[in-house]
């Protein structure tokens, strides 16, 4: 039996996913040993109200050279409510890759905040200097089919560093085209004709 399409995740869009857009103006803060960093100015896409945009060195990250841009906060939440809502039986899923800047302790999480309810994302703790992707996942249901989907990053006890966030929705069904459903009856039947010709030169060798 063929199946008649595949289903995968389709991305919602979430503005800003990697915090690389700066404000007008960009960084206000330079600071050539740890990396350059914005403070007051908010982020673009976001609700960061204290957070901002920080563009690590290696002396802050493993491997950072001061042009990968990313979202830091401190006792605080960064939040963004996506341009969809819940649909019911539908599969939702949050990445988002969370850092523990060397020397300051790993204060950062992640959730989606639907309806009330709170889906923390889930990943091992990195080690300094390093990133982890945490997952966060719900599934839609009748209760809260229609309602919003906010997504928050949180700092708590340290600074909490954030980068990549993304968050995929709705499956997608892919039907094949015509023309290659033409194609793959044509390969079947011709694997069945092949197959009824060398019976019957099969039996007529016995005969």
């Amino acid at each position: 039996m063929f199946a008649a399409g595949s289903a995968f995740g389709s991305p919602i869009v979430v503005n800003n996913p990697n915090f690389s857009i700066l404000p007008p103006g960009g960084f206000n803060n330079i600071e050539p040993t740890d990396g350059n960093y914005t403070t007051g100015l908010g982020i673009p896409g976001w609700n960061a109200n204290g957070a901002g945009q920080f563009a690590p060195t290696a002396n802050s990250f493993d491997g950072a050279d001061g042009s990968n841009i990313i979202a830091y906060a401190g006792n605080q939440t960064i939040t963004q409510t996506v341009d969809a809502l819940v649909q019911a039986g539908q599969i939702y899923t949050l990445t988002v890759d969370l850092g523990q800047r060397r020397g300051w302790g790993f204060g950062s999480s992640a959730d989606l905040l639907v309806g009330g309810v709170r889906y923390q994302a889930i990943g091992v703790v990195p080690s300094p200097g390093l990133y982890s992707v945490y997952t966060a996942t719900f599934v839609g249901t009748e209760l809260n089919a229609g309602d919003s989907i906010t997504v928050e990053l949180t700092a708590s006890g340290s600074q909490g560093e954030f980068d990549n966030v993304a968050l995929d929705g709705p499956a997608v069904v892919t039907t094949p085209e015509p023309s290659s459903l033409i194609l793959l009856g044509s390969g079947i039947l011709g694997i069945a004709g092949a197959a009824r010709r060398r019976l019957v030169h099969g039996r007529l060798q016995r005969g």
